[in-house]
């Protein structure tokens, strides 16, 4: 296999090799991982243009179906991970019937005092906008104690109002 190395049309006749050898226990084995055959199938395909693009680290590699099946643990866990951030962002059908209608609107179950002295605005930037409390504290001109409380307050009385 030495000659694998270098040569490209070698890199991708073991390619090719691994492909015959090694697709059903690969597309079994991601079945195990995953309890889908659609999504074991597209795993080992993208386990394969992973192999093709590392063609050349592939061919040095001593055992190269020991790398083809790391590479498919990597892909599983990719697969997996875009999955379950796509589960959680659905509602199943059969709960949708089941949620209670809102009994007041958002804006009506904000407290006034909550909007007077601006604490909507210190909940909203940090928990929606992506500030840290550092950043708002400064932007207060106050301490980031303070801010921690002011924050708890206003949770507090929002927790409350919701209630």
């Amino acid at each position: 296999m030495p000659s694998d190395k270098k040569d490209p049309r070698g890199q991708e006749d073991l390619i090719h090799r691994l492909f015959v050898e090694e697709y059903a226990a690969m597309r079994t084995c991601a079945y195990c991982a995953l309890g889908d055959w659609g999504l074991a199938e597209t795993a080992v395909q993208e386990t394969f243009v992973v192999a093709l693009r590392f063609r050349e680290k592939l061919a040095a590699c001593e055992k190269p179906a020991g790398w083809l099946y790391k590479a498919l643990r990597y892909t599983i866990k990719h697969i997996e991970r875009d999955r379950n951030l796509l589960l959680m962002r659905t509602v199943p059908l059969d709960e949708l019937h089941r949620q209670e209608p809102a009994r007041q609107d958002e804006h009506s179950l904000l407290d006034e005092e909550l909007k007077a002295d601006g604490d909507l605005q210190l909940l909203a930037k940090v928990y929606c906008g992506g500030y840290s409390i550092r950043e708002v504290a400064q932007e207060l001109g106050i301490s980031v104690g303070a801010c921690k409380m002011r924050l708890r307050r206003a949770k507090d009385r929002l927790r409350k109002k919701l209630e």
